[in-house]
């Protein structure tokens, strides 16, 4: 079963990377929506 957060793939997303910090990787950060709700989803 997938999280709901997940959806947002499923749509045009806003990606950035996240360099707030050195992670000793690269990070990003996806924002979108699912239904009404907005979800930020950070992966790498």
């Amino acid at each position: 079963m997938r999280s709901v957060a997940a959806l947002i793939f499923e749509n045009s997303i806003i990606v950035r990377e996240d360099m707030r910090e050195d992670y000793g990787e690269q990070r990003l950060r996806a924002l979108d929506h699912v239904g009404d709700e907005y979800f930020m989803v950070a992966y790498t």
